[in-house]
């Protein structure tokens, strides 16, 4: 595999071409960002502080909430699972010791990952299963060599089970295909979610800055890591959450968005994209994961046709509505010209909001300067 350089960028200085925007003028609390561009350079910016609260500054080591990054991990496990032997079109009725639910009697188990499941939406979850959503939420359970098997059967019996009935398909994201995909590795394979991703993605790509849960459970001051926090609109109240381990997602669902990494451990997560190596998957499977599946789904990311410029994979993250939490991360593959952002922030943002003003700026910075210009504005408006 090709070796990827570190460059660290600290707020206000300025690497080649790239200067760092003035974003903290759009009331962006804390945040971090980068890019891989296509000879393999790394390079990581950051800013703002780590807690409204408290002026400690965020570091170049600090480390992130993935949010809805955490899926792409997953697909990277499956992938490498699949290239093993693992069928993914397995009926899951032959895997699981209950018996599935109106709708799901045929369910495959790679409709998991591209929303052809029948499993609700966020919309349909906020309305039906917050009571349940609450009580995974109080067994949460993060801490090492806790083995969350159990609490992932008891999610994937709630939705599949005989007491459940599918959903009319809709192009609305849900977040328990994710986790109940895990589930179905973890009962294949006899090994944990946590334990797969280790020993399938992280100790393959010698990735030591990500792991499970909260990025800190540390509640002292002055704050270790980037405390998440509540936001509105105009970034006038950043209302910072205590960390601990019930802040952030549930182990339930940490497949779909409980996982964590500074900024060098996931650009070589994006670095591998671009790399393609064949000693990590065959080139047919990387083919696979990076093109949709079904309508603009794909595995572990959404896609756009950018026309001219090819296909681009992404995922953007409004932050973690299953828990108190809320941060945001995205990432960006240009996959013609070889390029990949990624932005993280520790409060909400989302479109329409003062934040998201600089944010975009940064990513639009951070296109420019690993495109050698040819993409110099990421045109979001789709999210």
């Amino acid at each position: 595999m090709k070796h990827f350089l570190l460059l660290a960028v600290s707020l206000s200085l300025t690497y080649g071409d790239f200067v760092l925007p003035d974003i903290e003028k759009y009331r962006v609390l804390g945040y971090a960002g980068g890019y891989v561009n296509p000879v393999g350079e790394q390079m990581n910016v950051h800013g703002g502080q780590r807690m409204s609260e408290d002026p400690t500054p965020v570091g170049p080591s600090d480390k992130w909430q993935m949010g809805e990054s955490s899926k792409m991990v997953l697909a990277l496990t499956i992938a490498r699972v699949a290239a093993q032997g693992f069928d993914t079109e397995i009926p899951l009725q032959n895997v699981l010791d209950f018996q599935l639910g109106k709708g799901f009697e045929n369910i495959i188990f790679i409709q998991l990952l591209t929303r052809q499941s029948g499993l609700p939406g966020a919309t349909d979850m906020a309305v039906g299963h917050l009571d349940f959503f609450s009580q995974l939420q109080q067994e949460t359970n993060f801490d090492v060599g806790v083995d969350n098997r159990a609490l992932r059967h008891e999610l994937t019996e709630h939705f599949l089970g005989e007491n459940a009935q599918a959903y009319p398909l809709t192009e609305e994201e849900s977040i328990v295909n994710w986790p109940i995909a895990a589930h179905i590795l973890e009962l294949v394979t006899n090994k944990t979610y946590e334990q797969l991703v280790y020993d399938e993605v992280f100790d393959q790509l010698g990735i030591e800055g990500c792991g499970f849960g909260p990025n800190t459970v540390d509640p002292s001051l002055p704050p270790s890591q980037p405390w998440s926090h509540i936001a509105d609109a105009f970034g006038l109240y950043n209302i910072p959450i205590t960390p601990s381990n019930q802040a952030e997602s549930s182990t339930a669902l940490a497949p779909a968005n409980g996982l964590y990494c500074d900024m060098e451990s996931f650009g070589r997560l994006m670095a591998v994209h671009l790399e393609r190596p064949d000693d990590f998957l065959p080139q047919d499977a990387w083919d696979i994961i990076q093109n949709p599946y079904y309508s603009t789904a794909g595995f572990g990311m959404d896609f756009i046709d950018l026309g001219d410029d090819g296909i681009m994979g992404y995922s953007f993250g409004y932050g973690n509505a299953q828990s108190s939490g809320q941060s945001h991360s995205a990432f960006y593959i240009f996959f013609k010209y070889g390029f990949a952002t990624y932005t993280r922030a520790n409060a909400l943002i989302i479109p329409g909001m003062r934040a998201n003003t600089g944010l975009t700026m940064l990513n639009d910075a951070l296109a420019a300067a690993a495109s050698g210009g040819l993409v110099t504005k990421l045109d979001l408006n789709f999210l």
